[in-house]
């Protein structure tokens, strides 16, 4: 019985090697939350490292078990959205030509991107402030569309300032209706007429 939970992982282990659906330097999440590049795959733990270098060290038995996603299966390009939204205002067909155009070019010329991928714009949504579309684009691996979403956001905005297109604040809108308010006075002494 001492020895049951090691045995487990052990042979949890020797399955990990056999299918292999993780590998050595590849990103992957848990459903548990765990998330991290594979450091080492070893028979009884697999040692992961996140993002901000911290070392996460995961039986086997759980890993085995677990539903994960590898984000470099079954190739490290990745594809990501990245979602938008413009003034009610705005003519729709500019704004998506300035952010095609913006995701088109930086495509080719990031490091990050993939050349050759076609960007795809939608509009998905009338939200409280803005008409929100999607955009998507490709990375060359899932640790680098960090860098490129920043960049892509980053260079987004200035060509929309440049075409006028306005990404709005989130606003409400309050109707009163009548035309006296009354409020508490400062000293708490009683109610004030405006």
């Amino acid at each position: 019985l001492a020895l049951q939970k090691t045995l487990e992982d052990f042979l949890a282990g020797l399955l990990i090697a056999a299918d292999q659906p993780i590998r050595v330097g590849d990103f992957i999440e848990l459903d548990a939350g765990e998330a991290g590049f594979v450091l080492s795959i070893g028979w009884r733990t697999t040692r992961l490292r996140t993002r901000d270098d911290m070392h996460i060290i995961v039986p086997n038995g759980k890993l085995s078990q677990a539903t994960l996603v590898n984000r470099n299966l079954p190739n490290a390009r990745c594809s990501f959205t990245v979602r938008v939204g413009v003034h009610y205002d705005t003519d729709l067909d500019r704004a998506a030509a300035i952010a095609l155009e913006v995701a088109t070019r930086l495509q080719s010329s990031h490091p990050c991107g993939v050349p050759g991928f076609e960007p795809t714009l939608v509009y998905d949504s009338f939200s409280a402030s803005s008409i929100d579309f999607v955009i998507w684009l490709r990375a060359a691996s899932w640790d680098q569309h960090f860098r490129y979403k920043d960049a892509f956001i980053r260079q987004l905005q200035r060509a929309f300032a440049e075409g006028g297109v306005i990404i709005p604040y989130p606003m409400h809108t309050v109707h009163m209706s009548g035309s006296l308010a009354r409020s508490e006075s400062a000293d708490g002494s009683g109610t004030q007429e405006r």
